[in-house]
């Protein structure tokens, strides 16, 4: 310092320091809005940035899945909308939209959104096999958007009518089938965007159980009211259905008026024998037929006759 001069200090300034400016993450977008083109399979999704950001400097990290799919799909737009190619089928989607700004990443927008288009295919299929016919049990996915079912034989739809079952399952019944043969039996949904893919599989009708021989009879034990003892061998085959029962049929004599006598009576597998009641003295024949859940064995043909006793 030179001898005789002062030291002079700047004076402290009035004004505070700069402020520090910290960046905000956007918010979530908003007015999400879905339009299904199934013509060309396409989802859109369109949505608004988020309120105080500028649009420019914004992107969009999108992620999606079908409701029945775990496998998620993400992209990256610039632009407030999206189209995505889809399965060609009414589906639901679950995701979410979230802003990306030089800020960094803001806020999820989660959406579970409907794409409209033909019905999907169901997810199950059980016919259970009858005597010319099968008794048919689907199930279809959640969300499915079919709004009827047609039912195929062969690739023909047969008129037949659907019943709801326990859940996401329905009903229905074929018949007029020929019995113990093969067919392709399937079902698809519709609805105003047309029919969905089927889904079918091969299965076989029952056979019914085999003719059996005529019975064999004897007059019933004393005492027993009139009555005749009925035996029969069982069928050779049963065609495939559950065994349940054999229907015997009595035909006796005439009444006053001409008309003749026919008695039923039924009796459970694996019984072969019967102690038949009639009700009435004369000569009785009889037949017999073996039940299934498919239906019945040609009748038999007719015993001997015997007097009931």
């Amino acid at each position: 310092m030179v001898p005789g001069m002062a030291l002079v200090l700047p004076a402290a300034s009035a004004a505070p320091p700069a402020a520090v400016v910290r960046a905000v993450s956007p918010g979530p977008a908003t007015g999400l809005q879905v339009t299904s083109r199934p013509v060309d399979d396409v989802l859109r999704l369109d949505w608004q940035h988020p309120k105080g950001e500028d649009a420019d400097d914004l992107r969009y990290r999108v992620a999606l899945s079908a409701w029945e799919d775990d496998a998620e799909a993400s992209y990256v737009v610039d632009k407030p909308f999206i189209e995505v190619a889809t399965r060609g089928v009414g589906t639901t989607y679950r995701g979410w939209i979230q802003t990306i700004s030089p800020a960094g990443d803001g806020d999820f927008l989660p959406f579970k959104v409907v794409y409209e288009d033909v019905p999907g295919q169901a997810v199950e299929i059980n016919p259970r096999p009858r005597a010319g016919g099968f008794a048919l049990k689907w199930k279809y996915a959640k969300y499915d958007q079919a709004r009827s079912w047609e039912v195929f034989v062969d690739g023909v739809v047969v008129p037949t009518k659907v019943k709801q079952g326990i859940k996401r399952t329905l009903l229905a019944q074929v018949s007029g089938l020929q019995a113990g043969t093969d067919y392709e039996i399937g079902v698809r949904g519709v609805n105003v965007h047309g029919a969905g893919e089927a889904l079918s599989v091969v299965a076989r009708t029952y056979d019914l159980p085999d003719q059996m021989a005529a019975p064999t009879v004897k007059p019933g034990r004393k005492g027993g009211g009139l009555s005749v003892r009925v035996a029969w061998t069982p069928p050779t085959g049963w065609g495939g259905g559950e065994q349940c029962c054999y229907r015997i049929t009595g035909h006796g004599p005439v009444d006053r008026q001409g008309a003749p006598a026919r008695v039923e009576r039924w009796t459970d597998a694996p019984a072969t024998r019967f102690d038949f009641p009639v009700g009435r003295s004369g000569k009785w024949r009889f037949q017999v037929e073996a039940k299934t859940g498919a239906g019945f064995s040609p009748i038999s043909d007719l015993s001997r006759s015997v007097r009931a006793r």
